[in-house]
């Protein structure tokens, strides 16, 4: 295998990657998630300015966005689009691969560093409210960060070749670090005199990071094992909208949590139920997402103050928690045990739409909870949380019962 098919190899499998991740999207913003985003982006630019005022003038605006660009800045997912099957087939042409890697290293740069100027740009008018005047002008803003990607995204990658873990991970502290002292000096119109001393910094990142490269061969494990995390992650994420058959699921043990399954009783009808709890508490990262939607939608209620906004983004949270959970009744689709239970179908239907409304149902709680810290308790709030919990039974006991007809 020559150089040209090496590279041919590598642009082969970013086609086929960007196929399947086309075909994904286009099922997923047809399941509902478009018509989510579409909506919190216009509650987003109605209320963003009003955000901005509310922000009080002792809150350290700098200081917390140098901290977000910090930490998008360090973290260097690097997709590699390696198969398992390589370890035989290219290993041999290993002194060739560097051409396969810059192609894939091309692809990664470039994604992320979109995700990266769209959180610039999103975050701008915060950083412009909050501007030094003295500031190196706008235009660094957005350049200096991207620049920065690019160098960590070269500098994360150098050191996939060490075998120790703990070397990668204090190398990875080290460019936090930097990132951060960096990024708050740009951000807070820092004097130029500190300029070299940066630099100076980087120049000893390239020479111990040139010398690992010298020293070590790729770690193909390392590498395809990256890469089988970060794919696995995203067929969870499409899981949640559409069927992913060759979802690759990860547990977590959680000790501290599952004993919330342990009230269940140990009888052959709460079997489903037992098997579901469990999953939502140890599987993937359905808990994560349920976590993470809940607190966003309580932060959101609490900050907006226009009724019909908060009850749009109250019943919205709902509906996206309610669409993120049916992955856990596919999660156990495509495996052969449950279809040995000795339990009917019906019951791990009915055991899902039961656990589903108590999610929803506590999540409709967890999200009126601010409501009650901000204002007096009144008959608005009141209907909210009724609101709220009339759309978890609604969701679980009649829209899931007519899903699952539907797929019948």
């Amino acid at each position: 295998m020559n150089k040209m098919d090496v590279a041919q190899l590598a642009r082969q499998r970013l086609q086929s990657w960007l196929a399947e991740a086309i075909y994904y999207w286009r099922l997923i913003g047809s399941s509902g998630l478009l018509f989510t985003v579409v909506v919190l982006l216009i509650v987003g630019m109605m209320y963003y300015e009003d955000l901005i005022e509310w922000i009080p003038e002792q809150t350290p605006v700098i200081f917390i966005l140098s901290l977000i660009y910090t930490y998008l800045l360090t973290r260097t997912p690097q997709r590699t689009f390696l198969k398992e099957a390589d370890l035989l087939f290219l290993t041999p042409v290993e002194e060739k691969m560097d051409r396969y890697f810059q192609v894939v290293f091309r692809y990664n740069v470039l994604l992320q560093s979109c995700g990266l100027f769209i959180v610039l740009f999103l975050l701008a008018p915060v950083y412009i409210d909050r501007m030094p005047e003295e500031s190196h002008g706008l235009w660094t803003y957005y350049l200096v960060p991207l620049i920065l990607k690019g160098w960590n995204l070269q500098s994360g990658w150098s050191v996939l070749k060490l075998h120790n873990d703990r070397l990668i991970r204090y190398h990875a502290l080290l460019r936090g670090g930097f990132n951060f002292l960096f990024v708050y000096w740009l951000l807070a119109a820092g004097r130029f005199v500190f300029l070299p001393f940066f630099v100076l910094i980087i120049v000893l990142f390239y020479v111990y990071e040139r010398r690992v490269n010298a020293q070590h061969a790729y770690n193909w494990l390392r590498l395809i094992e990256l890469e089988r995390h970060l794919q696995s992650r995203f067929y969870s994420f499409c899981n949640a909208f559409v069927d992913v058959p060759h979802l690759q699921s990860k547990v977590r043990k959680r000790r501290w949590l599952t004993w919330l399954s342990g009230w269940l009783p140990f009888d052959r009808s709460q079997a489903y139920r037992y098997v579901y709890t469990k999953t939502f508490f140890r599987a993937n990262d359905y808990l994560g997402i349920y976590l993470r939607l809940s607190i966003i939608g309580a932060l959101l209620v609490y900050l907006l103050d226009d009724p019909w906004s908060r009850w749009l983004i109250y019943l919205l949270f709902l509906f996206l928690a309610g669409t993120q959970l049916r992955a856990l009744w596919r999660h156990h689709q495509q495996r052969f045990w449950t279809a040995v239970y000795p339990v009917a179908e019906e019951e791990g239907k009915r055991a899902f739409m039961w656990l589903n409304g108590r999610l929803l149902g506590m999540q409709a709680i967890i999200m009126f909870i601010p409501l009650l810290v901000k204002e007096p308790l009144g008959g608005e709030h009141v209907m909210l949380l009724a609101a709220g919990l009339l759309f978890a039974y609604g969701y679980s006991d009649v829209w899931l019962k007519k899903w699952f007809e539907r797929k019948k």
